[in-house]
């Protein structure tokens, strides 16, 4: 009588320690959870809900994977469990995607790692996965486009609907230095007054409505109007060249007078 009592009761233990499930919601409509032991050294376990989506932590690193689509296979290098990073992924259906995020317990670092594949049969190394973000206390970074305030980044790395307040701000662009090599096509001061004139804006400088309907390019902006400031040195430089001739001319033409009068006076004497 006790032997029974003994086995009634270790057998749904048993059987919940091996493969437990859980279940909730009314009316039949329930979501299953199901938890495998990968390994009887317990380096890893998963976790998976339904066919398709997987959590579980991989190899010796403590870190996490949701494979969508993805089963971590363990038993890929001779049912010994994964070495090192040599973590097999293989596709529960085609295709198959995964999501590894490693952990960096001395960096303090959060790593995200995928992978995408489309052959249902073909196992995939962990080695071959693409790092794709990183959190850490130092550094952070993302290689995708990252939007704040929209989620259409577009074809730019960070797109932010909204202000922006920096101490400042470095750009890396080209610069107007060319203004002052030799060749340079300086516009005379006539020509850009007949491009205001037509134009309403200074020459190679986009339009108040240009600018409204496209933004401007911030490096690209400042280059221009240092562009500008370079060609009004030289309109500066060419006055003062210029102001420097007339004096010469004015100052010669004050002593030809001098002269002038001189002989003026002698011939009245």
């Amino acid at each position: 009588m006790r032997l029974s009592i003994i086995i009634s009761i270790l057998i749904p233990i048993w059987a919940l320690s091996q493969t437990p499930s859980y279940s909730l919601g009314v009316n039949s409509k329930y979501h299953d959870f199901k938890r495998n032991w990968v390994t009887d050294d317990f380096r890893g376990t998963q976790i998976r809900v339904g066919s398709y989506l997987t959590l579980g932590n991989f190899g010796l690193y403590n870190s996490s994977w949701i494979g969508s689509n993805a089963i971590l296979d363990y038993s890929s290098h001779g049912n010994i469990g994964s070495l090192g990073n040599k973590n097999m992924f293989i596709p529960n259906w085609n295709p198959g995607t995964a999501l590894v995020m490693e952990l960096d317990f001395v960096g303090g670092k959060l790593k995200g790692f995928n992978h995408t594949w489309n052959n249902s049969s073909n196992r995939v190394d962990f080695l071959d996965f693409e790092q794709i973000w990183e959190l850490g206390k130092d550094n952070s970074f993302f290689l995708s486009n990252l939007g704040i305030g929209t989620t259409n980044p577009g074809s730019y790395k960070l797109a932010v609907k909204g202000k922006i307040r920096a101490e400042e701000i470095k750009v890396e662009t080209g610069w107007a230095d060319y203004v002052f090599k030799e060749g340079y096509d300086l516009p005379t001061l006539e020509e850009v007054e007949n491009h205001i004139q037509e134009k309403g804006h200074l020459i190679n400088i986009p339009s108040a409505k240009e600018v409204e309907e496209n933004g401007i390019q911030l490096g690209e902006m400042n280059k221009l109007l240092l562009e500008k400031i370079e060609e009004l040195t030289l309109y500066t430089l060419q006055q003062q060249h210029q102001i420097k001739d007339y004096e010469k001319t004015i100052n010669q033409l004050l002593e030809r007078v001098e002269v002038l009068e001189r002989n003026t006076n002698n011939l009245k004497q």
